[in-house]
């Protein structure tokens, strides 16, 4: 895809800061499921609760998605779904390889 037809898709949900103008995705998951490659998926400031499956709260299976959060500090995603049995530990010799509140990259 060349950079004339990719697209961008703003997500916010609203919780911690108002929506700008153009905002057409309150999850990241809708954002994602509709991107094709060479779109970028930017996330608005706040908090979003991705409940996807049991597995994974964003799944990216659209190759050359872009997915960025418009402030490093202000987008906090919660993929737990608050099924995790006990939180995950910040020491990563600890960790094994598991998500840490839900959230697993794979390659």
């Amino acid at each position: 895809m060349t950079p004339a037809t990719a697209r961008v898709r703003l997500v916010c949900n609203g919780s911690s800061y108002r929506c700008p103008q153009g905002a057409a995705y309150k999850t990241i998951s809708s954002a994602i499921l509709s991107a094709r490659p060479g779109d970028w998926v930017l996330v608005w400031p706040g908090v979003y609760h991705e409940k996807g499956s049991d597995e994974a709260g964003v799944v990216i299976t659209t190759a050359n998605v872009h997915l960025r959060g418009m402030d490093r500090n202000l987008v906090l995603v919660d993929g737990s779904n608050g099924t995790a049995a006990a939180p995950c530990p910040a020491d990563p010799a600890r960790q094994d390889l598991t998500p840490r509140n839900g959230i697993e990259v794979f390659k």
